[in-house]
């Protein structure tokens, strides 16, 4: 039985995409391996306090396969802020193994994976460029790119829609709703609410894969401390607050974007009906010119 939370799909895993088309899987940081074969082979592979998230790299030189019908039981943010800070520190360990993307001692796929790890960090940070850009564009132009806009909307809200795509297209007959001890919201329902919130909350976590991606560049590359910063999910959950002031203070991000975006329509609105009275201006000179002669 699997049990769906949170706002990702990592906690969730039935299948392996490397695993299905590749035969290799990826090593996500549960499982069995023995211990000799683990020392022999990553024996000088890794320098001492250097790498934060080694689950991926472990996986790339010993190999793995994901085994599906093992339950683990795991613990999972219960809130918003506690769920940031992990998803920091994760995206700080992705940074810190980028230096094994030129290593040849590992095959293609491997390398790929690493550069898939950073690629998902990015996609919040490129979502919010691309709004600036389109935003600064349609002020230029002053032409409608809601099409534009909806795509970037979708690209972030991706892993939903091909939720909801399954559930409509694959739906099965005549299954029986699981009776449930606790509240919690699954299925399709649970599918449109990960997507909203994405989207809702894009400037917040764009913010928070910069800085973590700046502050780990900083640390390989010139500070070399801190490098293992360590937050455990107990530790986490005591740490961050659940009160409105401590929402507002992590999410500050979403309430900038909200207010310059309001500037900026405002701003669009003001140029338009400019124009149009302009236009307007014109074609009335024109018209008294022609009545006149």
């Amino acid at each position: 039985m699997q049990e769906i939370g949170g706002v990702d799909s990592y906690t969730n895993a039935i299948s392996d995409i490397y695993q299905d088309n590749f035969g290799e899987g990826i090593y996500t940081g549960k499982g069995i391996y023995d211990l000799e074969t683990f020392s022999t082979v990553m024996k000088g592979k890794i320098k001492e306090n250097t790498v934060l998230s080694h689950d991926l790299l472990e996986g790339c030189f010993l190999r793995c396969g994901l085994a599906s019908d093992i339950m683990l039981l795991d613990g999972y943010p219960s809130g918003y802020n506690s769920y940031i800070t992990r998803t920091s520190r994760w995206i700080r360990g992705d940074i810190q193994i980028t230096p094994w993307i030129n290593d040849k001692s590992l095959n293609k796929l491997s390398r790929y994976k690493i550069i898939d790890n950073v690629r998902r960090s990015l996609v919040e940070i490129f979502g919010i460029l691309n709004l600036i850009f389109l935003g600064l564009l349609k002020l230029k132009i002053n032409k409608n790119l809601i099409i534009f806009w909806v795509i970037t909307f979708l690209s972030v809200s991706f892993s939903s829609i091909i939720d909801v795509a399954n559930y409509i297209i694959f739906r099965k007959e005549n299954i029986k709703v699981q009776k449930k001890f606790t509240k919690k919201i699954d299925g399709l329902t649970a599918s449109i609410y990960r997507g909203l919130i994405s989207i809702s909350n894009l400037p917040t976590k764009a913010y928070i894969s910069f800085i973590s991606i700046i502050k780990t560049i900083y640390r390989m590359k010139f500070s070399k401390e801190h490098l293992l910063e360590w937050t455990t999910a107990e530790e986490a959950e005591k740490k961050n607050d659940k009160d409105l002031k401590s929402m507002y203070k992590m999410m500050f991000p979403n309430v900038i974007l909200g207010i310059l975006g309001i500037v900026f329509l405002e701003i669009a609105n003001l140029r338009s009906n400019i124009r149009n009275n302009y236009s307007y201006n014109l074609m009335y000179l024109d018209f008294n010119t022609f009545y006149h002669v």
